[in-house]
């Protein structure tokens, strides 16, 4: 998230409250969908209008994903709330894919902040490194 868009504030780890699991769809690009037995960690960025914006045209909303405000489970300094957070996801390809070695790539950039930032190396182990291997 820093290195594609500039002026979000990093507020932390969190976990989407109801049961989700991560995988890259058959498109290729990373998904959720409902999985009573998974979790889905990520990091919480403050984000601007313009951002958001920025991000509906790199992830393909309306077309191909669909974005929701969800419950979440977020960690600041220690103490954990519950609180609403913004998730892209596609409704539609919900069958499990390969990422692009491109696609790889970026995902093992952006696991370079995840780790340090507060989402478990289990995690990045048993849920993403399933689809994305590790450089």
């Amino acid at each position: 998230m820093d290195r594609l868009y500039k002026g979000n504030r990093f507020v932390g780890p969190a976990i989407i409250i109801g049961g989700r699991r991560w995988f890259v769809d058959n498109l290729g690009y990373v998904n959720i969908v409902r999985s009573p037995d998974d979790l889905v960690y990520g990091l919480v960025y403050e984000i601007s209008l313009k951002n958001e914006d920025d991000m509906d045209i790199s992830e393909g909303f309306p077309d191909l994903y669909t974005k929701e405000t969800m419950r979440i489970e977020l960690e600041v300094k220690g103490k954990k709330s519950l609180e609403q957070g913004l998730v892209y996801f596609d409704p539609k390809n919900l069958a499990e894919g390969k990422p692009t070695p491109e696609y790889i790539k970026l995902m093992n950039t952006a696991l370079k902040d995840a780790v340090p930032r507060g989402i478990p190396q289990w995690y990045v182990d048993e849920y993403i490194h399933k689809f994305i291997p590790a450089e």
